[in-house]
């Protein structure tokens, strides 16, 4: 079974006075059905260099949850653990999935920018994506309708908002919906992570 290295949104619990990173538990099911392991990485980069430098990752995800910081997110560590991980992917040629933030993160390391978009929070898109019509979950206030030259368009929305991308000459993937949050878990989304991951 393939190991992947999967990152957390940060949170902070007043309460306790505890900073936490946490993982939608809807992902173990699709972790499961695909027979990855998953192994949490913490938004800390001296504790995911030591984890990058020990395990033999077959690839890594970076999940959604809050927007990056220059765009009113909270959590400065998950911004520059997200960016160590990319980093590491390309140096290594190893598999690398965006999930909404997580696109977000990897067309803003490539040189992109955001920009507010009305419309695509808590809502259902239809996209065509692997040569196939479908319809999509939708849940970020920030998106982009160009990226990097290094980037291919993989799918985009009526509005022209882009829904999907993957790099030109690495292994690397961005999509804007959540395929945890689609139930029962979409055939489609299975059949692409196979592709990433390669299993």
């Amino acid at each position: 079974m393939k190991i992947i290295g999967v990152t957390q949104h940060s949170s902070k619990e007043n309460r306790y006075r505890e900073t936490r990173d946490a993982l939608d538990k809807r992902w173990y099911k699709i972790f499961k059905e695909l027979k990855i392991i998953p192994i949490t990485l913490p938004n800390d980069t001296k504790m995911t260099n030591i984890l990058l430098r020990n395990i033999k990752f077959s690839g890594f995800m970076l999940t959604g949850g809050d927007s990056p910081l220059k765009y009113g997110g909270k959590s400065k560590e998950r911004d520059l653990t997200e960016n160590l991980i990319i980093k590491h992917c390309l140096i290594n040629k190893i598999s690398l999935l965006g999930v909404c933030r997580g696109m977000q993160m990897i067309n803003l390391f490539f040189g992109g920018k955001l920009v507010k978009v009305r419309g695509h929070k808590n809502k259902k898109k239809k996209i065509k994506f692997l040569n196939q019509e479908r319809i999509i979950n939708s849940f970020h206030d920030f998106g982009f309708f160009k990226h990097s030259s290094k980037l291919i368009t993989q799918a985009q929305s009526s509005d022209g908002v882009i829904k999907a991308f993957k790099s030109k000459s690495d292994p690397i993937w961005g999509i804007m919906w959540h395929p945890e949050r689609m139930q029962p878990i979409s055939k489609l989304d299975l059949y692409f992570l196979r592709k990433v991951f390669r299993q």
